[in-house]
């Protein structure tokens, strides 16, 4: 039986699988999936909103150029939540963030 990649007591977050040095499919079936590439037909949604798309845009163009996005983080927080926060309005759904929280198990 070969080693496990996770550790024990480790809690992991999304984030984590990332940060392994591990290719995808061995990840997927240490968690009891296996991986499938094929090409995918995805739907096609004609009735959006070009106002949206419009403002983002003009949002970008306006506010970017002011603000210095020096790591990965803020870029992220800049760049992506505007575009989050427009979907969501389009489609009424809600968005779950992944905070993560280091806690120390005294178990070990």
């Amino acid at each position: 039986m070969c080693k496990s990649i996770f550790k024990k007591y480790k809690n992991y977050t999304f984030s984590d699988y990332f940060a392994f040095n591990y290719p995808a499919d061995e990840i997927a079936k240490e968690l009891g999936y296996t991986v499938k590439f094929k090409i995918l037909s995805l739907p096609v949604e004609t009735s959006i909103d070009t106002h949206i798309i419009e403002k983002l845009t003009s949002t970008y163009y306006e506010l970017l150029p002011k603000i210095n996005l020096n790591s990965e983080i803020a870029k992220r927080e800049v760049m992506i939540a505007p575009l989050l926060y427009a979907l969501i309005r389009q489609m009424d759904v809600r968005l779950n963030i992944e905070y993560p929280l280091n806690i120390e198990d005294s178990r070990l």
